[in-house]
Parts: C-alpha cells; sequence; structure tokens
C-alpha cells in the first residue's frame, strides 16, 4: 500500500464510527457517517425516508459467546430478526435486510458474506466484500478491538466520489442500549478525492 494511501487507511481505522457494506446502502447513503459509538450502523429508514445511525440490530436480541462474538443477522420472510454468533465480523445493513431481502442471508463463512440489492437486476445478491478489491488492493481488519471492515462512499462537494475502507469495532458497549436511532452526519470531504 503507498505511504500516503496507507496512512489514510490507517487513520480511518482509528476514527471509523460508520458501518456499510451494501453498495446499495453505500450509494443511498453517500456522503454520510455515523459518529456515535452506541449508533456506530449506518443505514436507511424508510418511515423518515433518509439516513440514518442505529445499533447493531442484535445488541438487545442476543450476547454472544467468546468463541463466536460477532453478531450477525438476517430478517426472515416475515420480517422477523434472527441474530446468531460467527468468528467473522460481518457488516450487513438492516434496511437492505428487512426492507430489500427479507428471506434471504449470506454465508458468512463464504466469499460472498455481503448480502445486498443490486439495482440493476433488481434482486438480492450475495457479494465479495467491496474492500476486497478496493482498485486492486485488498483490505483486511486483523484487530481483535476493531475487526470489522466498513465500507462506504465519501462525498465532495464538487460531487466527487471515493471509496472508503475503515476498521471498526462491532461489539457493544457495556451499559448502553441497542434502540432507537439518530441522524447521519452529511459531510463533504474535499480532499484531493
Amino acid at each position: 500500500m503507498p505511504p500516503l494511501r496507507g496512512a489514510a487507511f490507517l487513520l480511518g481505522c482509528l476514527l471509523a464510527e460508520s458501518e456499510a457494506c451494501s453498495l446499495h446502502l453505500a450509494k443511498k447513503c453517500r456522503g454520510y457517517e455515523c459518529e456515535d459509538p452506541v449508533f456506530p450502523v449506518l443505514d436507511y429508514d424508510t418511515k423518515k425516508h433518509k439516513c440514518v445511525c442505529i445499533p447493531h440490530p442484535c445488541w438487545n436480541v442476543r450476547r454472544c459467546p467468546a468463541d463466536k462474538p460477532y453478531p450477525i443477522f438476517n430478517f426472515d420472510a416475515d420480517s422477523k430478526i434472527n441474530c446468531t454468533c460467527s468468528t467473522k465480523a460481518i457488516c450487513n445493513s438492516k434496511y437492505v435486510a428487512s426492507v430489500k431481502c427479507p428471506g434471504h442471508m449470506c454465508a458468512d463463512d463464504s466469499q460472498h458474506p455481503i448480502l445486498d440489492f443490486d439495482d440493476k437486476e433488481k434482486s438480492c445478491i450475495c457479494r465479495a466484500h467491496p474492500c476486497w478489491d478496493d482498485d486492486g488492493q485488498r483490505h483486511d481488519c486483523d484487530s481483535e478491538t476493531h475487526p470489522l471492515l466498513r465500507y462506504r462512499e465519501e462525498l465532495s462537494r464538487s460531487g466527487a466520489v471515493k471509496s472508503k475502507c475503515e476498521c471498526s469495532t462491532i461489539l457493544p458497549i457495556p451499559g448502553k442500549g441497542g434502540a432507537g436511532s439518530k441522524e447521519a452526519v452529511r459531510k463533504y470531504r474535499d480532499e484531493e478525492l
């Protein structure tokens, strides 16, 4: 990784507070971020018609054991959440899983673990993580404290789009609940995109 790009990726690892991996969601919420670690998941609220920050959907449903510490979820065809635990930190969108693709789930141990909605085909798909091929560069997060690799898209005031891969946490904050939402923060990146 070139030094400047490596430094930017490392800085993203340290500062990241928003989660998205779905390309559909990244496009829908382009330029938005979540800054509160209690509400770290960037998602879309269909009732409010805007991007929001939510806690992980499973934080109030189930705690994961030490041998499978990372919560993962899907929604069945009746839109009921199913929370399980995994050895891999996977980021999925509640909006994609519950609104666009209820009844679908991708295997967390596969080469295509991210549930997404393909706008062109109008169908649900399991895709490889977008950060596994970021202009030919593969990103991974090997830290125990920040194991979750996330993807989002930054936006400049001129409309330029830049892919952003970040490492973050997926574990709940002790003593903090897992309900509610906050507005996502729109941030423009006017640096060189």
